[in-house]
């Protein structure tokens, strides 16, 4: 009996697995994906276009990511010409994915040249978006996402129509889901390893990373940075939510509410990051990744609650406006027979007609000036100061520049000063911490207490090793304290760092200072 249950068990597991990844089902998130990815790459692209030449062949200074595993051939590096050739062709594929036309041929062009082009300037070409991009190209590519939406599906309607055939809703549209899988399982898996990255870095949990990088133009422009900067303790609770959803995120993706739940915090995760960390293209591909999690079932519920929104406000204009769109379509299957050539072929002209225009282009801009009359542009020498200051020896690092800032209050989160504050009363504890900027060396840092009249009341010092990003003072002020002005002051190496102004006041009358 035992041994039936365990078979049943593992028979209703592999029929699990076959039904999870071999469903046919109609590819709408894919669709959309085929879409909107291309013309997301083409922003980052197009601008590189003009600098082929210098990024990515001989002729200028390419850095394969090969060297850094101690390969020196591992990819052949293509003149200038061919480089300009490459780039234009990606282009072309790029633009021929998004709108489906050859589909496949077009993602397997987007992908080889891409990820190829990438490998060849590790610098500033590959980044984590393009990994990102080029593994959801190659399972686009495996995929039938062009049979839907696409300059391929009009064709065969078309086709169709011409020969007085009128086939079912689309069954040669629908294929087996497991690339739409493999898309939810390779972005489980890049936020799980993400997670894991995090929680060995310490500035991470502690918030002092964020907040670095908030206060910088690393990236781009942070409309809400330093605003969000200002409130460590917001910072630590994104940061602790951000890593507890990462590691949920492959585990409760899938189905019922909580898949809306990881997919909602998810986007407003992503979305976050483009006014509080600057990024830009990041943040829409891993959005347009997300509808690898829309079903077939879902389009179906979406198009029925819009058609009875619609319907049930303005029937007459929904159905004209209907007609208007099926009429479109109908104007659009037509124009396809009425091309003299094959599609093939057209395809291949276009190909070869963008890369001729491309090349004929970047020889009119003469990048390198061989053609001008005055000759090549020449490398200027640097001047003999700058050598010197490149190959003198590294300036010490102030001590002022290895403090950040020094936060005043009475209670910690996470070991970040959260209930800030300027005034005390007598015998009330107040924690006085103090933000280091790393790399520093071991340091004897001191905080001093001192009156209006600049007499030194208490002094507290303590050892802050290399390893620390901040330091905490706390102490009890006395009982007796008289009421008035402090300056509270970090030293080290006997010169004031940072400074800040306290109140100290009876609980009957008390008066914000600053």
């Amino acid at each position: 009996m035992d041994a039936q249950a365990v078979n049943q068990s593992s028979v209703s597991f592999v029929s699990s697995v076959r039904r999870f990844f071999y469903t046919e089902e109609l590819p709408y998130g894919l669709a959309i994906i085929r879409i909107g990815l291309p013309l997301i790459l083409l922003c980052v692209v197009i601008p590189r276009w003009s600098h082929a030449r210098e990024f990515y062949s001989t002729d200028g200074a390419t850095a394969p990511m090969a060297l850094n595993y101690g390969m020196q051939d591992f990819l052949p590096e293509p003149s200038g010409t061919v480089a300009v050739a490459m780039m234009t062709g990606l282009i072309f594929c790029l633009v021929a994915s998004s709108i489906g036309w050859h589909t496949r041929i077009a993602l397997a062009g987007s992908w080889g040249l891409y990820t190829y082009l990438n490998m060849l300037d590790y610098l500033s070409t590959l980044t984590k978006y393009s990994v990102i991009s080029s593994h959801v190209l190659l399972l686009l590519l495996l995929s039938n996402c062009g049979a839907i939406w696409s300059v391929d599906r009009l064709r065969s309607r078309s086709r169709n129509d011409s020969r007085g055939e009128n086939p079912s809703g689309g069954r040669s549209s629908r294929a087996a889901a497991w690339p739409r899988r493999l898309i939810q399982l390779f972005i489980g898996i890049v936020y799980f390893g993400a997670a894991f990255t995090k929680m060995h870095i310490v500035g991470f949990l502690s918030g002092d990373q964020i907040r670095f990088w908030l206060l910088t133009n690393m990236n781009g422009p942070k409309p809400l940075g330093e605003w969000l900067a200002m409130y460590p303790e917001l910072i630590i609770t994104m940061s602790h939510v951000a890593l507890i959803w990462q590691v949920l995120f492959l585990f409760l993706c899938w189905r019922g509410r909580m898949r809306g739940v990881m997919l909602v915090v998810g986007g407003l995760f992503h979305l976050s990051t483009i006014w509080l960390l600057g990024l830009a293209i990041f943040p829409p591909i891993m959005l347009l990744t997300y509808f690898a999690w829309l079903h077939e079932t879902d389009v179906r519920r979406i198009q029925f609650h819009f058609r009875s929104l619609v319907t049930g406000t303005n029937r007459n204009g929904f159905g004209s406006a209907a007609e208007r769109i099926h009429a479109l379509s109908r104007r659009l299957r037509g124009f396809a027979p009425k091309i003299p050539l094959p599609s093939a072929l057209l395809f291949s002209l276009g190909l070869v007609a963008s890369v001729a225009a491309g090349l004929e282009i970047e020889y009119h801009m003469d990048p390198y000036g061989h053609r001008r009359p005055a000759g090549p542009y020449a490398l200027q020498p640097i001047p003999e100061t700058r050598v010197s200051e490149l190959f003198a020896k590294p300036d010490r690092m102030r001590d002022e520049d290895k403090f950040f800032a020094l936060e005043m209050g009475t209670e910690t989160l996470g070991g970040v000063v959260v209930h800030r504050r300027d005034t005390y009363e007598p015998g009330s504890q107040v924690i006085a911490q103090c933000a280091l900027v790393p790399p520093h060396e071991d340091m004897w840092v001191e905080c001093r207490l001192s009156d209006s009249y600049g007499r030194q009341l208490h002094v507290f010092g303590q050892a802050v090793t290399r390893d620390m990003l901040r330091v905490n003072f706390t102490f009890q002020l006395p009982h007796d304290l008289e009421s008035g002005d402090y300056r509270l002051t970090i030293r080290c190496n006997s010169n004031d760092m940072l400074s800040r102004n306290i109140r100290v006041d009876s609980p009957t009358s008390v008066v914000l200072s600053n």
